[in-house]
């Protein structure tokens, strides 16, 4: 074989790995957006449905099918966690692990993978918040920390302010609700109503409240008592 002959070889050799380097890089899953199709809070277990096909070199394009028991990250640690609400259509980032998740997310525990897959679309973990950037962003400003959800919102502001909006806000506490501050505790509205089932405790060097107040469903500035006697005996009940 002369020279000419050994550089044709050669360099369809390495045109034909070049093909399979490629076919194998294109069969490697490192990360890609997708749609949520079913999600179950009690597991954060996801069927997702991949949002980009894959091309290939010959021109043929398929579309990935549905990824089902995708686990969904939702921020948690050290016993604190915030979970978010997952509705169908909403958009997740894939990652791809390296190695086969299938022991691991049994028992979370040090595994040895039994499968030797590696960037299998089978051991997708979807993460939530990635959006298009055609989807306008709930944010008001860059300043403020904003959570904000069907209306409700708590937003954490710079200089140590926080505000609460919704229509209703309950604070509910098992054994003590306390409100502590070192100038001045504001509470203003048409009505205010503090129920307890044993004690309400409002303790202060002054405590003003402007506006008529209501004791047991009786008006404080219009109330009347019965049994009035002169002197120092003690009257009735209001009414």
């Amino acid at each position: 074989m002369d020279m000419h002959n050994k550089s044709d070889t050669t360099m369809r050799n390495i045109e034909l790995l070049n093909i399979i380097i490629a076919n194998k890089i294109a069969d490697m899953q490192i990360c890609m957006p997708a749609k949520i199709l079913e999600y179950d809070y009690t597991t954060q277990k996801a069927k997702v449905q991949p949002a980009l096909n894959q091309k290939y070199n010959n021109g043929e394009v398929i579309n990935f099918p549905v990824i089902c028991n995708v686990p969904v990250m939702q921020p948690s640690s050290g016993g604190a966690s915030i979970t978010f609400p997952v509705k169908k259509n909403d958009n997740v980032l894939l990652v791809f692990s390296q190695r086969s998740l299938e022991e691991w997310l049994s028992n979370g525990e040090q595994v040895t993978p039994d499968d030797p897959r590696q960037n299998d679309l089978t051991d997708a973990i979807a993460l939530l918040g990635l959006n298009p950037f055609s989807k306008i962003s709930p944010a008001e400003n860059n300043e403020d920390l904003l959570v904000k959800y069907e209306g409700s919102e708590v937003k954490l502001k710079p200089l140590s302010e926080i505000d609460v909006i919704s229509t209703t806000v309950n604070i509910i506490g098992s054994n003590e609700i306390k409100l502590n501050s070192s100038t001045e505790i504001k509470l203003e509205s048409p009505e205010i109503k503090l129920n307890s089932s044993s004690e309400i405790k409002l303790e202060a060097p002054e405590i003003k409240l402007n506006g008529d107040v209501k004791i047991n469903n009786q008006s404080y500035d219009n109330h009347t008592h019965t049994g009035v006697t002169s002197g120092g005996s003690s009257t009735g009940p209001v009414t």
